[in-house]
């Protein structure tokens, strides 16, 4: 080999290019990439005083209790305690005490329509609250629902978190369907199925309590509803009423019934 060949050989091994050095992280390097939707989210909890680091506490003891659950009715049980409407139990529950009407505002995915139905049920079935131990012996826990698809979906979850077979303890009725028997004590219904209920009931006497769900809405059924309910409310003292509005309506309806109370739940 000359001189010449020698060198252009050093100069070749010198200049080769190892694949995947360029990416090769150092130690103390390592970052995780973080979205702008993600930074977002966080500034948001930090505006509405949510502490994130005690919130990722929470998350990372629920995960771990998720693992160890033995079961998966265990596990609905777990999702059920995590959910913001369920730190308000006893603060709901002492609204509606003292309140024949109550408005409630909630984001959505708080909880609202599956656990304050449940919440009223345990009171009445198992005596936590002696003086509101009523709510399921004078009548049913009825709930509104606009759409006849998330009067179903919702009915048969709160069935699964009580461990109760759909159509007894836990039913629904919408148009050509009712899955409901004697025994039903949550009931959750369309706002068409409760505007026919009128007809025949005009007074609700089969219900202790009702809420209006997704009051925010405002379709034709839902502000006739209303309606009826502020005159029935009037009429019946034993009767308890929650309207479920997002927070930018819950004003309008708290004047409307009169200025009823506002119940905030925070996500």
């Amino acid at each position: 080999m000359t001189e010449q060949d020698e060198w252009e050989k050093n100069q070749q091994a010198m200049t080769q290019f190892a694949i995947g050095a360029q990416d090769k992280k150092k130690e103390g390097d390592e970052y995780d990439f973080v979205t702008e939707t993600e930074i977002e989210f966080v500034e948001d909890l930090q505006r509405k005083g949510v502490n994130v680091e005690d919130l990722i506490r929470e998350n990372e003891k629920k995960e771990e209790l998720m693992k160890n659950a033995k079961s998966d009715f265990e596990k609905i049980q777990i999702q059920r305690a995590s959910l913001p409407v369920t730190q308000c139990k006893e603060q709901i529950l002492e609204y509606i005490k003292n309140n024949n009407i109550i408005v409630v505002e909630a984001e959505t995915g708080s909880g609202k329509t599956t656990q304050i139905p449940q919440f009223l049920y345990e009171a009445g079935s198992f005596h936590h609250h002696p003086i509101i131990r009523s709510y399921c012996e004078k009548g049913k826990i009825g709930c509104t629902q606009p759409r006849r698809v998330a009067c179903m979906e919702v009915s048969a979850r709160v069935a699964q978190e009580m461990g109760c077979k759909l159509g007894f303890e836990v039913g629904y009725s919408v148009r050509f369907e009712n899955k409901t028997n004697e025994r039903t004590k949550i009931k959750y219904l369309t706002d068409g199925m409760l505007l026919r209920e009128f007809l025949t009931e005009p007074d609700l006497a089969s219900y202790s309590v009702m809420m209006i769900d997704e009051a925010h809405e405002r379709s034709l059924h839902t502000d006739v509803l209303l309606g009826l309910i502020k005159d029935v409310a009037r009429v019946r003292d034993d009767l308890k009423i929650i309207i479920s509005s997002a927070t930018m309506d819950s004003e309008k309806f708290s004047q409307y019934f009169d200025n009823a109370p506002v119940l905030s739940v925070g996500v």
